[in-house]
């Protein structure tokens, strides 16, 4: 009886998938405190438009740029997780006009690793146009301290 229920769940444990998942997981763990595998920070700065089924083709579209971290054991392992990322965050609805909306992912714009000390490390940076109040001068001067950040 025993050796049937042993059996039996080896069976349901390799059918699921779970071996591949726990093998993953022990070649993270660390071994006498030193890791398998080290594994590195990444950021993967990832692309996806809008596209609003509407008949007509545009040039100018709304985009979505983010900024994903990831932990990889290689640059190509990282690049692997940033393309399965994009593409799981594809998605698409019907407007209140009832047009299908699609959100694309188009492309992983760019992939850096992320320094060991993250204290101060840039991870993101976007020009952009801004339109201002007022016009600003060479002899402008902005106070930071004063205006608090949007939190997300």
């Amino acid at each position: 009886r025993l050796r049937v229920a042993r059996r039996r769940r080896a069976e349901r444990f390799y059918a699921c998938g779970a071996r591949e998942r726990f093998r993953a997981a022990r070649s993270t763990r660390t071994l006498g405190g030193a890791s398998e595998m080290p594994r590195k920070l990444y950021a993967a700065r990832m692309l996806h438009v809008c596209v609003v089924d509407d008949g007509k083709p545009r040039r100018r579209n709304l985009c979505d740029e983010t900024v994903k971290l990831l932990r990889a054991s290689s640059d190509e392992d990282a690049w692997k997780q940033a393309l399965k990322l994009g593409r799981a965050a594809q998605h698409e609805y019907r407007n209140s006009r009832g047009q299908l909306v699609r959100w694309i992912f188009a492309e992983v714009a760019s992939m850096s690793q992320v320094p060991a000390d993250l204290n101060g490390a840039e991870l993101s940076s976007r020009l952009h146009d801004r339109v201002f109040p007022k016009p600003i001068t060479s002899r402008s001067r902005f106070h930071p301290a004063k205006r608090e950040p949007k939190w997300t």
